[in-house]
């Protein structure tokens, strides 16, 4: 949009201020452009970052060859020299050049000084524990955009392989389960969190995604797990107790928004309840249902087709892995397809009436 087309759509929706009078209009353009100076196109970011990432690791590799790199100590101050270097840049705010750099460097010096952690005695366990504390270190200091959404993922990422590690299989549920119930929090709470601090507010949609790709990676790494397998059944369910639940209580509260009270609002619920009791021994499918809706809600579109590309793979590998024969799979397949159709049915002249009112 130009600043022509954003200076006539705010005349037509603020008739009341003249074109050269101060007041909302000219705050909201004045926003406006702040926004638009402050974030160049994708693709400048990409090459700026690309090049950022590339001449560290050059220089890493000189530094390797050199002989650097042979202790634990050296490891851990070049790690350290790096990321004191992308908090000064952060700090300075000098440009897309320093951006793309505070990024390169924040990932090599994260990345050294776990290695530093796991060097010689290696634990993987503890380097777990190490790059979760990392993360969320480099989440606190450095205010970009990218290296918060990288900080919350590595941070999930090294919680799940502490939990899978653990070689206790309910943690990875448990641990799943306490994930959604976060990430909901999350999403439902965002007008609090974005008014709650500045430096929150500037790291919410960041943070928000990292939180939700790590949630997923998780919920796919359970899809894996061969459902209804003779060795997994138990335990399996540990984690949609919760987010089945976690689910309902989205769709509910999304009834009540659209008006949907009474007999048709626990009648919704109680067919979405019956729609997730076969996903009872697979939490991956509530997972990436739960993902979808809160994505769907908050408006994010990148979100939402992740999600929904997520959920039919998951799907997928829920009936590859089904411990049937292929008569029943079919017959299952038949069944799911003739109930689809008689929801589509009932739902569809709703939304037409629906529509046809609005």
């Amino acid at each position: 949009m130009t600043n022509n087309d954003l200076e006539a759509e705010l005349s037509r929706l603020l008739p009341g201020a003249e074109p050269g009078a101060t007041g909302a209009r000219e705050k909201v353009l004045t926003d406006y452009l702040d926004l638009q100076r402050a974030d160049s196109s994708f693709a400048i970011r990409a090459l700026n970052l690309s090049g950022g990432l590339i001449a560290t690791i050059t220089l890493i590799g000189f530094m390797a060859l050199g002989g650097l790199f042979d202790s634990r100590l050296s490891i851990f101050v070049v790690g350290l020299l790096l990321s004191g270097l992308a908090f000064m840049l952060n700090r300075s705010r000098a440009g897309l050049l320093a951006e793309a750099f505070t990024v390169a460097l924040s990932v090599t010096g994260g990345v050294m000084l776990l290695v530093s952690f796991g060097y010689d005695n290696f634990d993987e366990r503890t380097v777990c524990l190490a790059g979760a504390a990392l993360s969320l270190l480099f989440l606190a200091i450095i205010d970009n955009k990218i290296v918060s959404f990288l900080a919350t993922l590595a941070g999930g990422i090294s919680l799940l392989t502490f939990t899978i590690l653990a070689e206790w299989h309910l943690f990875t549920h448990l641990f799943l389960a306490a994930h959604g119930v976060l990430l909901t929090l999350f999403f439902q709470k965002e007008s609090h969190l974005l008014t709650f601090t500045p430096a929150l507010s500037r790291r919410y949609l960041p943070v928000r995604a990292g939180l939700a790709i790590s949630f997923l990676l998780a919920a796919v790494y359970l899809g894996k797990q061969f459902w209804w397998s003779e060795e997994v059944v138990r335990q399996h369910y540990v984690a949609s107790c919760v987010i089945i639940p976690l689910v309902l209580f989205v769709a509910y509260g999304q009834l009540r928004k659209f008006r949907v009270i009474g007999q048709r609002q626990w009648l919704y619920l109680g067919g979405l309840t019956l729609l997730l009791l076969p996903t009872l021994f697979a939490p991956a499918i509530a997972a990436a249902l739960l993902l979808l809706l809160l994505s769907f809600i908050a408006g994010s579109r990148a979100l939402t087709v992740i999600a929904a590309a997520a959920m039919i793979y998951l799907i997928g590998q829920y009936y590859y892995d089904l411990h049937l024969t292929l008569f029943t799979k079919s017959m299952v397949l038949m069944a799911s397809g003739v109930l689809l159709l008689v929801a589509y049915g009932f739902l569809h002249p709703k939304l037409v009436n629906h529509e046809d009112a609005h």
